[in-house]
């Protein structure tokens, strides 16, 4: 697993923690007179509801709720991964894409087990109720996963095969011995020639002293 994908994971666990121990265990206790629920809303706001509420309305605060808190976790992951994968080659990246999207729906089965438990124990709800509720809400989540896969996983495909049709690069020839000899010559003509002249001072000289 790529390590954006170790690190999402480790992240999403420490989120399922957080919330069992800040939301689900406040729901836990709605049956105890005069308690009040106050918990996050995730969007932005709180809630605040006791057992008086009717049962309608302790469902649906209850479920919208955690709706708002899985879209807006699965968007989340998939912005930091476009963002943290960036500079990851395209087969690395569809990978990745792949394995968080497993991961997501890992967590959504998580989230939606718990939440039945939780839902199971507020007021007035039957457990065949608490079961409908959970199918609903881990299929809506699911659905938002695969279609944001997809959509990633078919551009990504379509840079993938627009790179292997691309014609290989030509090979260079190789220059030939003589062609090397004449480049090496050309680019030191400069110090060849000053060498050249400074031999033929020698000679005379030489010449003159009658050494030749």
């Amino acid at each position: 697993m790529p390590p954006f994908d170790l690190k999402q994971q480790k992240a999403l666990s420490d989120e399922f923690r957080r919330m069992e121990d800040e939301w689900f265990s406040k729901w836990q206790n709605i049956q105890i007179e005069g308690y009040l629920v106050d918990v996050d809303d995730f969007s932005g706001g709180r809630i605040h509801v006791d057992r008086n509420a009717s049962e309608r309305t302790i469902q649906r605060i209850y479920w919208q709720s955690l709706d708002r808190h899985l879209a807006n976790g699965i968007h989340r992951a998939m912005e930091r991964w476009d963002v943290e994968t960036a500079h990851y080659p395209e087969e690395q990246r569809r990978l990745a894409l792949v394995d968080l999207s497993e991961v997501l729906r890992h967590h959504v089965k998580r989230v939606g087990e718990k939440a039945r438990q939780v839902h199971y124990r507020l007021p007035d709800i039957p457990e065949i109720l608490s079961r409908s509720y959970c199918e609903s809400f881990v299929s809506t989540a699911t659905t938002e996963i695969n279609r944001l896969e997809k959509a990633h996983l078919t551009l990504l495909d379509g840079m993938i095969s627009a790179q292997k049709a691309q014609p290989p690069p030509a090979p260079q020839p190789k220059a030939s011995v003589m062609r090397r000899f004449n480049a090496f010559l050309y680019e030191w003509k400069g110090v060849i020639g000053l060498v050249t002249a400074v031999i033929g001072v020698i000679g005379m000289v030489f010449k003159l002293l009658g050494f030749v």
